[in-house]
């Protein structure tokens, strides 16, 4: 590419096995500054942009990715998504670098997609939200559907799950569990109308109104 053609902010690919992002020009030396996916600075001399090409295959705006380090993220916008890290830690971040290092991401395939199910259900379990666990609310805030009354199909795919209770997981959110003690506190409540139950850190404190 020609020095006139290349733009800051901009990714291109090279040679590299990386997208280098254009930080700055200097128009005077005509020789641009870029920064590749690892963080490492490169300066180019004006005779070497020929190595640059624009990045050809754009992602999805929304689908599941996959990147070099074996993170496998849900993109819902810009650079959001949910998923886990190439630790196999969930994460629900805003960071991601679908726009900077596009080449960095590729589209999940079919194995890649199941593989993503089965660890979410793992998330689940590790979140006490088996399939028998009862939940404070649903994950997407729903008041139109009961919940916590044993009807409800366990399921789960790349953007939902449920157990029998309620929805457990919606878009990168998860619904918390009701434990025994939310369960007695309930109960107090429901029972005795003038008492006021509190609940912090699972010491109970129990007021007359």
């Amino acid at each position: 590419m020609k020095y006139e053609e290349i733009e800051v902010g901009e990714s291109y690919e090279t040679e590299s096995c990386y997208a280098e992002k254009v930080l700055f020009k200097h128009d005077e030396s005509r020789q641009v500054v870029t920064i590749d996916e690892d963080e490492g600075i490169t300066s180019w001399h004006e005779c070497q942009l020929g190595l640059f090409q624009p990045i050809k295959k754009e992602l999805p705006e929304s689908g599941l990715l996959v990147s070099k380090l074996g993170c496998l993220i849900y993109r819902i916008g810009e650079d959001i998504g949910y998923g886990f890290d190439s630790r196999g830690v969930f994460s629900n971040y805003d960071t991601w670098s679908f726009i900077v290092f596009p080449k960095h991401w590729k589209p999940a395939t079919p194995e890649d997609e199941s593989k993503f199910v089965k660890l979410l259900k793992a998330e689940a379990e590790k979140r006490g939200l088996g399939v028998d666990a009862k939940i404070k609310g649903h994950a997407d805030n729903t008041l139109r559907y009961p919940m916590n009354d044993g009807k409800w199909n366990a399921m789960f795919n790349l953007t939902s799950g449920n157990n029998k209770n309620g929805r457990i997981f919606h878009n990168g959110i998860w619904a918390q569990p009701l434990t025994m003690l939310d369960e007695v506190c309930d109960t107090i409540k429901k029972h005795l109308p003038n008492i006021v139950v509190e609940q912090i850190d699972g010491v109970v404190t129990l007021k007359q109104l």
